[in-house]
């Protein structure tokens, strides 16, 4: 049986680069397309009971 392979991403060279306050963005940005999706799903769903 082969070995497991742990894969690291991404890579240490990209996470100096882009740097540890990136991934707050990136959460933060995340947690925002989330509520933006649900609102428009609510927004949608008013709409069709005005129907």
């Amino acid at each position: 049986m082969p070995h497991a392979v742990r894969v690291i991403w991404p890579p240490r060279a990209v996470r100096s680069v882009v740097g540890e306050g990136s991934a707050f963005m990136a959460d933060l940005a995340y947690a925002l397309l989330l509520v933006g999706v649900f609102l428009v799903l609510a927004l949608m769903v008013r709409g069709l009971e005005k129907l």
